[in-house]
C-alpha cells in the first residue's frame, strides 16, 4: 500500500506539471490581456479567475509535498518526513511555484512568441542537465529517457530531485538559474506593461515576495527540519554549545586545581 501511494503520488505530480500548470498560465495569461484592454473594477468573473489560480497553486503545492512525504516513506533506507516538514515543504512549494507562474504568464501576455522561445530554451537546459545527472528511476533506457522527457517539464517550474544523494549543488544551480530568468522576464515586463494595468505593481511586489518566500522556507527545511538533520543548524548549535560549555568547565577546573596546590619553597 506504501508503494502504491507513492506511485498515485508521482502519477498525480506529473498530472500538476502536465495539465494543470499549462491551465493555470491560460488562465493567467487570459486575466492579463483582459484587463489591459478593460481595465475597470474586477467583475465576478475575474474575482473568480483570480480565486481558481489561488486554489490551483495551492493543489500543486500540495501534490509535491505529499509526493515527497510518500516517497520517502516507500524507501526503507529513507526517514520519513514529519507533518511539520510537510506543511514547510508544500508553503516552499506554493510561494516557489506563484513565483515562477507569474513571470511566465505575464511575460506571455505581451510577448507571446518570445515567451515559447523562453520555455523552449529553458526545457532544453533541464533535459541536457538531467540527463548528465543519470537518473536511474525506471529500469531500462527506454523509460528512463522517457522519465527525463516529463521530468524536465517539472523542472521549468519547480525543483525535483530526480537522483539520490546530496542536492545541494543542484538546488543552488536550479535557483540561480530561475532567479536570473524570473528577474528578466518581469523587469521586461514590466518596462511594457502599460501603465494604466492595475495589477503592475502588486504583480511585481508579489513575485518577488513570493520568490523570497519560497527560497526562506526551503531554507528552514534543509536546515532545520530535513529527516536526515545532515546539515541541521540547531544540532550543529547545540553541540558547538555544548563543546565551549563543556570547555570552559575544564577551564575553571584546572585553575582551580592550580589555586589549590601547595605553593614550594626552594
Amino acid at each position: 500500500m506504501i508503494n502504491e501511494a507513492a506511485d498515485a503520488g508521482i502519477l498525480r505530480l506529473f498530472e500538476c506539471f502536465l495539465e494543470d500548470i499549462p491551465q493555470l498560465l491560460l488562465q493567467l495569461y487570459i486575466f492579463a490581456r483582459s484587463e489591459i484592454e478593460t481595465p475597470e473594477f474586477y467583475d465576478t468573473t475575474e474575482l473568480l479567475q483570480l480565486f481558481t489560480m489561488f486554489v490551483s497553486v495551492i493543489a500543486m503545492a500540495s501534490s509535491l509535498a505529499a509526493f515527497e512525504r510518500a516517497n520517502r516513506k516507500s524507501l526503507k533506507h529513507k526517514k520519513n518526513m514529519s507533518i511539520c516538514s510537510t506543511i514547510v515543504v508544500a508553503l516552499w512549494r506554493f510561494f516557489e511555484i506563484t513565483a515562477r507562474v507569474l513571470a511566465l504568464g505575464l511575460f506571455a501576455s505581451l510577448f507571446l512568441t518570445y515567451f515559447f522561445i523562453a520555455i523552449a530554451l529553458h526545457y532544453g537546459i533541464m533535459f541536457a542537465w538531467i540527463r548528465f545527472m543519470k537518473t536511474d528511476f525506471c529500469h531500462n533506457k527506454f523509460g528512463e529517457f522517457l522519465y527525463n522527457l516529463v521530468l524536465a517539464i517539472v523542472y521549468m517550474f519547480s525543483f525535483f530531485s530526480g537522483k539520490d544523494g546530496t542536492s545541494r549543488h543542484r538546488v543552488t544551480f536550479f535557483y540561480v538559474l530561475m532567479f536570473l530568468e524570473n528577474i528578466s522576464l518581469m523587469s521586461i515586463w514590466f518596462v511594457y506593461c502599460p501603465v494604466h494595468a492595475r495589477y503592475r505593481y502588486p504583480a511585481m511586489c508579489i513575485h518577488f515576495v513570493s520568490f523570497l518566500f519560497g527560497l526562506a522556507f526551503m531554507l528552514v527545511y534543509y536546515l532545520l527540519l530535513h529527516p536526515t538533520k545532515n546539515i541541521s543548524v540547531w544540532d550543529n548549535w547545540r553541540i558547538s554549545k555544548l563543546q565551549n560549555a563543556s570547555l570552559k568547565e575544564s577551564n575553571v577546573i584546572e585553575q582551580q586545581n592550580k589555586e589549590n596546590q601547595p605553593e614550594t619553597v626552594f
